[in-house]
């Protein structure tokens, strides 16, 4: 079949491959949506190209780790300041993407309508802390907002999963 022909070309034909022993929600989702996928990711470790969606969330996830290391007074002269930095860090990665001008606008566009909309949402919650007067300050409103962790790794050895959780947002 054309599978056996792609796994021989893939070297995989005399490769052992090892089960898993735990499961990431994410390895969990690859396997219900399409099991050969989840097979090339998990089994054979075979490595995607980075592409345009991967590539986006790599940067808006920096952006937004980078956004809340330091307090700054002026918080979208911060978030423009944490996205520039990593477009630049992550330029020979966009430039292997061989973006037309329209894809390049289109790509930038994304994500800054995502930073933009997620800072909109944090701005309103710090002003509401403020009026609510359960912050002082808009320091203070930044720092009772602002994760707690940048990543934390969660194991459950009953269920065999374990993954990492990115954030987890409380509204005041």
């Amino acid at each position: 079949s054309e599978y056996k022909e792609l796994e021989t070309d893939l070297g995989m034909s005399s490769k052992v491959l090892e089960p898993q022993k735990t499961m990431s929600p994410s390895s969990i989702n690859t396997f219900s949506n399409c099991p050969r996928s989840y097979f090339y990711t998990y089994l054979a470790k075979i490595r995607v190209k980075p592409n345009f969606h991967l590539i986006k969330g790599s940067i808006v996830h920096e952006v937004l780790e980078n956004f809340f290391k330091t307090y700054a007074e002026e918080f979208t002269l911060n978030m423009n300041k944490c996205y520039e930095d990593s477009m630049v860090r992550h330029s020979k990665e966009i430039a292997n993407l061989e973006f037309n001008d329209d894809d390049f606008k289109k790509f930038k566009s994304d994500i800054e309508f995502m930073l933009n909309e997620y800072l909109a949402t944090f701005s309103r919650k710090v002003n509401a802390l403020i009026v609510s007067e359960k912050a002082e300050n808009k320091s203070h409103a930044w720092f009772l907002l602002r994760p707690k962790f940048r990543e934390k790794y969660v194991k459950d050895e009953e269920l065999h999963c374990c993954g990492y959780i990115d954030r987890i947002s409380e509204d005041f």
